[in-house]
Formats: C-alpha cells, structure tokens, sequence
C-alpha cells in the first residue's frame, strides 16, 4: 500500500466519522430520547455484540 493510498483512507475515515457524529446530533434532535435510546443498544458503525446477562 503506498503512502498515497493510506492518505487516502485515513482521509476518508476522518470525513466519514466526522459526518456519522454530524447525522446523529441531527437524529438525536429530531428524535430526542427514542434515538437515544436507540444508540445505546447498537453499535455506531458496527452491530453491538450482546452483553451476556
């Protein structure tokens, strides 16, 4: 992988999460505590593993 490529990926993951935190603030505002609720059952990029009980 050259150099050029790595820029480009750690360029595009800073803009993306950038972004993802931009649209939740949006959602959290729009939707307030049921969106809350929402992100702390799931993973923000990923599915959340389950906690075993």
């Amino acid at each position: 992988m050259t150099a050029d490529t790595t820029a480009k990926i750690a360029s595009f993951a800073i803009m993306y999460l950038a972004r993802v935190r931009h649209e939740e603030a949006l959602l959290l505002e729009a939707f307030g505590a049921e969106y809350n609720s929402c992100m702390e059952r799931t993973g923000r990029l990923f599915p959340a593993r389950r906690r075993s009980a």
